[in-house]
């Protein structure tokens, strides 16, 4: 994570009677003087590096931290100064580079005055694309056109969507995801595909099983028609006498005939 600070403009480095007095200007104001309590400081004088941690001892308005030390700090070849600040909240800012430049030293040997090397980079909210840029360049410009379009990625079936999301063709974005429009149904639809057989296949069962009713009910009601009829008495079931009455009878009839 990046660190957000504060930030040590300026440190002033006073010798006093009892010892040395630090004045700490910081960009975060009166509320950074008033969080932080301790200093670390990494002293990288001609004498060599030393390093000391020093509690705070006060605080003034405009963002000023104060600190006194009877420890010997060796203000003389004095040349650069790291600076960490602790928060009472456990957060640690630095370490904070501040070199003091001969331009910048007073004519007195008993104050030294140290200045920031370069200004912290501002806190810019990242954007997917810009991960692989260097951070300089997404500081100094962080929406130049990167010369080329960037993919649109639509999201798939089943996935997270917005209002303005393009779902897949069969689909529409319904309580954040993307959802088909019909949803199959897997009993088969009556008009098509493995339903319509089957509707059909019963039909010519239905069909075959009435004409098979229908033939037997009209071969039933035939015999028992042909069963019901009265048999014919042929001439040989006659007995004699019957036999002479009905040769009689035709014979009479026969000359009636040829008569008309």
């Amino acid at each position: 994570m990046r660190d957000v600070g504060p930030w040590v403009s300026q440190l002033d480095l006073d010798k006093t009677e009892e010892g040395y007095e630090l004045t700490l200007s910081l960009d975060g104001g009166d509320v950074a003087a008033s969080s932080t309590e301790s200093v670390e400081l990494l002293i990288n004088s001609s004498d060599g590096k030393r390093h000391f941690v020093l509690p705070k001892t006060g605080s003034g308005t405009g963002g000023l931290l104060k600190v006194r030390t009877e420890e010997e700090l060796s203000p003389s070849g004095l040349e650069a100064v790291q600076v960490t600040l602790a928060e009472y909240n456990g957060n640690a800012h630095g370490p904070e580079a501040l070199a003091c430049h001969p331009s910048e030293r007073e004519s007195r040997e008993s104050r030294v005055v140290c200045l920031r090397k370069q200004m912290p980079q501002p806190e810019m909210p990242e954007m997917p694309e810009m991960h692989q840029m260097p951070h300089a360049e997404r500081a100094r410009a962080p929406s130049a056109p990167t010369g080329r379009p960037m993919p649109v990625m639509h999201p798939l079936l089943g996935d997270r969507c917005s209002e303005m999301s393009v779902c897949p063709a069969g689909s529409e974005c319904k309580a954040g995801r993307c959802r088909a429009l019909v949803e199959p149904n897997l009993r088969g639809s009556p008009v098509s595909g493995a339903g319509a057989e089957m509707w059909v296949a019963c039909a010519l069962v239905i069909l075959v099983c009435l004409c098979s009713a229908a033939l037997l009910t009209r071969g039933d009601r035939g015999a028992r028609k042909f069963h019901a009829m009265p048999k014919v008495v042929g001439k040989g079931d006659l007995s004699p006498a019957a036999a002479s009455k009905f040769r009689e009878a035709s014979d009479s009839e026969e000359e009636d005939f040829r008569a008309f």
